[in-house]
């Protein structure tokens, strides 16, 4: 397993992070930038209740393709769950195939953790980057505490503010 932590996450607490994000999205927010990310999506799908023009306000809604509403499909026509995905679910000439396959279900329709059972923002989050849990655990279905952590300090901030 490679240690691919971010250098961020060696340098610094969770809690200063936090508070660096939230202090670019006030920044961002202020000045009319959008900024989101992995940390922003459970803000974001929370608030999605609130009716059509908060959710222009907020923009995208999930930055993750590979949480049960997306497939990549390559020029060869290879299909992924994602671009960061290494395992390959198909190829576009056996579509139906693919979409009965238990690849498919194992990783299109991952939309989160059993990790996250009991979690302050469970359902909203859909966790890290499935690329990223495949490439350093070899598991789509693992968490990785820092970064949930980090998810709900700044959900917990950004919600504050609205």
């Amino acid at each position: 397993m490679a240690d691919d932590t971010l250098a961020t996450h060696r340098s610094h607490p969770v809690p200063e992070i936090v508070d660096r994000l939230v202090r670019l999205w006030d920044y961002g927010r202020g000045r009319g930038v959008k900024v989101r990310g992995y940390w922003y999506n459970a803000v974001a799908r929370l608030m999605a209740g609130r009716g059509r023009s908060f959710l222009d306000r907020v923009g995208d809604r999930n930055s993750c393709v590979a949480t049960g509403n997306q497939i990549n499909v390559e020029p060869t026509g290879d299909i992924f769950s994602c671009r960061m995905s290494g395992v390959r679910l198909g190829h576009i000439d056996d579509l139906e195939g693919m979409l009965h396959s238990s690849i498919y279900r194992h990783y299109v329709m991952r939309s989160f953790s059993p990790a996250c059972e009991g979690c302050d923002i469970e359902g909203f989050c859909h966790g890290l980057c499935v690329g990223h849990l495949e490439g350093k655990y070899g598991d789509i279905y693992r968490t990785d505490d820092g970064y949930c952590e980090m998810f709900r300090g700044c959900t917990r901030k950004v919600l504050e503010r609205l």
